[in-house]
């Protein structure tokens, strides 16, 4: 709690096809609480075929009144509700941390399946609203990762001049490579909250 009496809150939102007891989530969130955050890990609807609407919808509503002590975490799909999230101007936020999020439409056709990546991507982002919409923005890459091309990265820093990371040999930051800690996700969440 701040001296004030309000609590920074952390939403921690999993990828696709994960749930929340996945990977690194558990971890991260028993570090946020800590360090006095309310956290919540919401289990996404159909999450073995997410919908963007529906995934947003339930982000909007677990958030409620997004202001600058609410914190964004997101995996994979989860980073793209995220950034869909921030475009819809709800209200601006403390911070948000982007890991392995797809970056545009152009990324479809060379790295995501057709239907599951037009789904997401083909309407674009409106950067600077995403941008206007979250006080600081992280995102983490990998090297290796089988789903989104490091070298994205760029647009990233480039269209939300946001901190970004690039991590060698951390596939796609999910369980099924070993990746039950994210020192660099949790470093991130700290330095957006000026507790790092």
């Amino acid at each position: 709690m701040l001296q004030d009496g309000t609590v920074r809150r952390a939403f921690i939102i999993h990828g696709w096809q994960g749930n929340p007891q996945q990977g690194w989530y558990p971890w991260l969130g028993k570090l946020l609480e800590g360090r006095g955050f309310k956290v919540e890990i919401p289990s996404m609807p159909n999450n073995m075929d997410p919908q963007p609407g529906e995934w947003v919808s339930t982000l909007s509503k677990l958030v409620a009144k997004p202001d600058e002590n609410t914190y964004l975490i997101g995996h994979s799909a989860g980073a793209n509700t995220i950034m869909k999230y921030l475009a819809e101007a709800r209200g601006r936020i403390g911070g948000a941390v982007l890991v392995a999020p797809w970056p545009c439409l152009k990324a479809k056709d060379r790295r995501y399946g057709k239907e599951m990546g037009g789904r997401w991507l083909s309407d674009g982002y409106p950067w600077s609203v995403i941008r206007e919409n979250a006080k600081s923005i992280a995102a983490l890459f990998s090297t290796n990762d089988p789903y989104v091309n490091y070298l994205d990265s760029e647009i990233f820093e480039k269209e939300l001049h946001c901190k970004v990371m690039v991590m060698r040999g951390w596939a796609h930051f999910n369980e099924h490579r070993g990746i039950t800690e994210l020192p660099a996700a949790y470093e991130a969440v700290m330095e957006e909250a000026g507790l790092g």
